[in-house]
């Protein structure tokens, strides 16, 4: 493990990672993992999904390099061991990164306060576009954090909000399941109609409205689109996808 965290400190061609399943119990592996990712300038694409016993000084680490990292575009955390307390470190590391646009985070056994705490990390942060928090166990607190996460922030386009229900489908429910009352039921319902309202506004925009700007053949009353129009477009919307690129 220490071998592999000093390549990535130094590799510059790698770019997509999957550990995946890996068990980080060993002393000190998930720290100088994570770490190493403050100096890696080459990966876009890193896969920590159900990794086992994450310590918190691991989350600590992430965070830190997730606040200089330039380079990392998608990260899936789903499953790993994060809680309360590793929820709040990433939050801090989010606050400070401007590259990732698609981040997983389903079922990593947040309560109610880390999930605020990513909540609010995540109303101020403007590049990340698909965001999965399914398998959590939000609160009052938490729950109306989410609500106010939406409202503010409006890069966030395609959100998987979905609560116990998606949670069946995974075997890494780390702690029992909290009852949840009907009010706050009903809060959390609001906050998913937002979400999924919004994913679907922005699927239409992207798979359909956007391709139809991008084409040469459109035309609007029989006129071609005005240039600053199509620029507006690609640079604001496409770019931070990276579909510009793969048109081009």
């Amino acid at each position: 493990w220490k071998a592999l965290a000093e390549s990535l400190k130094l590799d510059r061609v790698l770019k997509s990672l999957d550990l995946s399943c890996c068990n980080f119990g060993y002393e000190g592996v998930w720290k100088i993992l994570a770490a190493s990712l403050a100096t890696n300038g080459a990966l876009t694409s890193i896969n920590f999904s159900d990794c086992r016993e994450a310590c918190v000084e691991g989350w600590k680490a992430l965070a830190e390099s997730l606040k200089v990292n330039c380079t990392l575009t998608s990260m899936n955390l789903s499953g790993a061991e994060a809680g309360d307390e590793g929820c709040k470190a990433l939050a801090e590391g989010l606050k400070g990164n401007q590259t990732l646009t698609s981040l997983s985070l389903r079922s990593i056994g947040a309560l109610d306060v880390g999930l605020e705490a990513l909540a609010k990390a995540l109303q101020c942060n403007g590049s990340i576009k698909e965001l999965d928090i399914c398998g959590n166990h939000p609160g009052p607190v938490a729950v109306e954090a989410l609500i106010k996460m939406l409202e503010e922030n409006d890069s966030l386009l395609d959100v998987n909000s979905g609560l116990f229900d998606n949670e069946r489908q995974y075997s890494n429910i780390f702690r029992p399941r909290p009852a949840m009352s009907e009010e706050l039921a009903e809060r959390y319902r609001k906050f998913q109609c937002i979400a999924e309202k919004r994913t679907l506004q922005n699927k239409v925009l992207r798979h359909v409205t956007v391709p139809l700007l991008l084409s040469n053949s459109v035309y609007l009353g029989g006129s071609l689109i005005p240039q600053d129009l199509m620029q507006h477009v690609t640079n604001d919307y496409l770019c931070s996808k990276g579909a510009l690129q793969d048109r081009l």
